[in-house]
């Protein structure tokens, strides 16, 4: 675990497994969780072959993987709910009352979060979108550009 203070100690960054890291936070002590988990998007293997590209503008010599790591590598989607449920119950439990936790998330798997969301009383607040300037190229043109990104947020209980 990393844990990096700024300046005047107002906030604390941290870096690692979250369900290591989150069993060293006291509960009921942080009053905003700002994350960006494993989205379960990576396709191991698997890459687009820049070098044979007809357009000029995407012909590389070095291909763009699409694997992402093994973080990102769930068996199942089973295993991912799970895994997302697990860390989300713990980063629930070290918010304050009226903390927020805001999640960076696949936009086609938020219905995990409204699920755990519901089960351990995270009253959901808004999907923000981030509307990306420089997005990630769609080389093979075989569907629309993905320019935004979700960031779901929830607040424990009501703020006073």
């Amino acid at each position: 675990m990393v844990v990096r203070n700024t300046p005047e100690d107002r906030a604390k960054l941290y870096f690692g497994d979250s369900l290591m890291v989150l069993d060293d936070i006291p509960e009921n002590s942080i009053d905003m969780i700002l994350t960006d988990p494993p989205y379960m998007i990576s396709k191991e293997g698997a890459k687009i072959i820049r070098h044979n590209m007809r357009s000029k503008e995407f012909k590389r010599s070095k291909d763009i993987s699409l694997d992402f790591g093994e973080w990102d590598h769930f068996e199942s989607i089973e295993q991912y709910i799970d895994f997302t449920r697990a860390w989300v119950t713990k980063a629930f439990s070290k918010l304050k009352d009226g903390g927020w936790i805001c999640i960076f998330f696949d936009k086609m798997k938020t219905y995990i979060l409204d699920d755990i969301s519901r089960e351990i009383s995270i009253t959901p607040k808004n999907i923000y979108v981030w509307a990306k300037t420089n997005p990630y190229p769609n080389f093979r043109k075989v569907n629309f550009l993905s320019a935004t990104e979700f960031i779901w947020c929830g607040e424990k209980g009501k703020r006073k």
